[in-house]
Formats: structure tokens, sequence, C-alpha cells
């Protein structure tokens, strides 16, 4: 399997956490397995303030989509972080996949080869914040700033389903896909499908059997939704979730098609079957 080869510098920007002392040395061969027993550790990385001693560039962002304009920033490459983040020479495999870790909750994943090949950019501080401020605030349940780090993508020019931004990230998961969505990913192949439209549309907010954000509600453990929720409802809700609940923090997901809706929903209904305890903080 071919490697993306890290080498080592600063590596006290980091804190690893839930790894064996072998972590790196098998963090190289990080590979997709077929169950439980073939998933290898996740290397979990958490920023901190050593970072922002790396050299700053400044990139200029055609479109944001949080502030849906141009913008511009200053911050350091994500490859650039990640190489300096590592702390041995060892590999990780371009087929990885990087988890980012929010202070919110939300938890987009985005394939290690998309972050490196279109330049993904940790933004720590906006050119046009007010004095005395490193960021320009937004409003999303009040007022917010989009540190500590904020990720952007200096090539894009509009929203695009496969470019979250994600902001206040205060680390990343890295590991093949096997390794980070294993307890969450279907026994079937018939559910294959409405994975991959979970995996897309709902687990940067939502978890299954504890993978997956934490800005909503697990899906799956203790209780998988159908078994508390009227399964007649449970499309409409996703269509639209201001018709069931004042204030709702879930947007609509009309946009996705009933049929798109449905096999979510089959999906998460096959998973009740499959309850996994959520490995939390290294402890099941």
């Amino acid at each position: 399997m071919k490697c993306l080869h890290l080498p080592c510098f600063l590596w006290p920007c980091i804190l690893v956490i839930s790894a064996s002392p072998s972590l790196w040395a098998q963090a190289a061969g990080l590979v997709a397995g077929a169950s439980n027993e073939a998933r290898q550790p996740v290397l979990e990385l958490f920023f901190t303030n050593r970072l922002q001693q790396l050299p700053l560039t400044n990139v200029r962002v055609p479109y944001d989509s949080v502030y849906e304009r141009e913008k511009h920033y200053e911050g350091v490459g994500f490859y650039q972080a990640l190489t300096n983040m590592m702390p041995t020479s060892s590999g990780l495999p371009e087929d990885g996949v990087v988890l980012f870790l929010c202070n919110d909750g939300y938890n987009p994943a985005v394939p290690l080869k998309t972050l490196i090949r279109e330049h993904a950019f940790l933004a720590m501080a906006d050119h046009d914040a007010p004095k005395g401020s490193h960021w320009l605030p937004i409003k999303s349940g009040g007022l917010k700033e989009l540190g500590p780090w904020y990720l952007v993508w200096p090539e894009s020019s509009g929203p695009s389903p496969n470019h979250p931004w994600p902001y206040g990230v205060i680390g990343v998961r890295i590991a093949s896909r096997q390794s980070l969505f294993g307890p969450a990913m279907p026994l079937l192949q018939a559910h294959q499908r409405g994975f991959e439209l979970y995996s897309k549309s709902c687990m940067t907010c939502h978890s299954i059997n504890g993978v997956g954000g934490t800005l909503g509600p697990d899906l799956n453990y203790p209780k998988n939704v159908y078994e508390y929720w009227q399964p007649a409802q449970l499309i409409s809700y996703v269509q639209d979730p201001s018709k069931f609940r004042l204030n709702a923090k879930m947007p609509s997901f009309a946009s996705l098609g009933e049929e798109n809706i449905v096999a979510i929903l089959d999906y998460v209904k096959h998973m009740q079957g499959h309850k996994v305890v959520p490995n939390i903080g290294g402890k099941k």
C-alpha cells in the first residue's frame, strides 16, 4: 500500500491519546479491514499553541461558505501543519481519512488526499477582524468566533458537499476509513448506500455507536431512534425538523429527496440490531 511519508518536526505540538506504545510503528500499516479485529489504532492529534509558532502565511479565499463572500486569512497549510505534528517519519495511507474535532461537536471527515491535493488551509486569524481580535464573529446561535482554527479551501469557488468548513477546530483523528467508521458501518451490503448517504449528510453532527459528531444525539446507542420515535414520522422530520420542533437546530434535508432519506433511515434501522458500546476516552 502506498503511504504518504511525513518527516518529524516539532512533535511537542500534539497530544496523543487512546494509543498503544507501538502506535507510531503501526500507523504506517493502517489498512481497511473487514471486521473489528482488522482495524488498527487511530491517530488522535490535538492542536496546541505550539502550532502557532510555525511560519504563518496569508491566503485569499474566493468564496468562503461561512461568510458567503471573499475572505483573507492568516494561518498554515494543512499539510504543513500535519508534517510538523507527526512525531515520527512513519507514513500514512493515501486512502486515509481525517476527522476534524470541533469544540461544538461538529466532526466532518475528509479524505487525506483531498486535503493535500486541494491545499486545505488552517486559518488562525481573519484579516477583517476588529482591532484586538483574531476573528470577525458570525451569528450562529448568538455571536460566535471561528477560532482557534478554521479549515478553509483557498481553491474553492463555491459551496460543495465535498468541502466542509469546520470552525472551532481543536484537533484531528487520522486513520483508514474502516478504523474510523467501523462500528457504524453496516453488516449487510444492502445498506451500504444508506451508510454512504448518512456519512455525507448526517455523521458530521450525529453518531452511530459513538462514531460521528456530538452536536446531535447518537442515533443507535443506547437506544436506536426507531425504538422511541414514531417510524411513520421520521421521513417528514428529516425533510423539515422545524415542523416538529420550535427553534430546531437541525436543518432541512428535503433536498436529499425522499428516496435517499428512506435509504438513510433503513440503514439506521438496520443498525438497531448491531449496537456497540461507544469507545469514549479510550474506555468502554
